[in-house]
């Protein structure tokens, strides 16, 4: 009989793996299949698979489990068992840069659509990595303390 914690592995390795495909299927549908008047959102959309598929990929490696203690958050990644404490704290801050890449730039998309939508923008290169600058410093930030 399967324990929680074995169901837990299983729904971590599942998950990687659905993740992984369906993200890989839309990014070959942005690439080959995206619409002409769709074409100035792919940035976006890009932006989105790729994250979730950093995430994913992490998450499903990394399996990490989050418990809390009254106001403590205990972080384990239990994906590598044989990990030594600063390989442990490696995984553990790349998981939450992941997972904080994932929150934080859905902002961008917001503001991207508004730019184009509301004020006809035209979205250049240069003011998309200005979009994003504040937004990585915010995602590394946690990470780094």
């Amino acid at each position: 009989m399967l324990d929680f914690l074995d169901i837990l592995y299983w729904v971590h390795i599942v998950s990687t793996v659905f993740g992984v495909f369906f993200n890989g299927v839309l990014l070959y549908l942005i690439k080959n299949h995206t619409r002409p008047e769709m074409r100035k959102y792919r940035r976006i959309l890009y932006q989105n698979c790729l994250l979730e598929v950093l995430y994913a990929v992490v998450s499903g490696i990394s399996q990490t489990k989050v418990e809390t203690f009254g106001e403590v958050n205990l972080i384990t990644p239990s994906g590598v068992p044989s990990a030594t404490r600063s390989e442990a704290n490696i995984i553990t801050a790349i998981w939450v840069f992941s997972l904080y890449a994932v929150i934080f730039f859905v902002p961008v998309q917001f503001f991207y659509r508004y730019l184009i939508i509301v004020r006809e923008v035209v979205i250049t290169r240069k003011l998309y990595a200005v979009m994003l600058i504040p937004i990585t410093k915010a995602t590394i930030s946690p990470v780094s303390h």
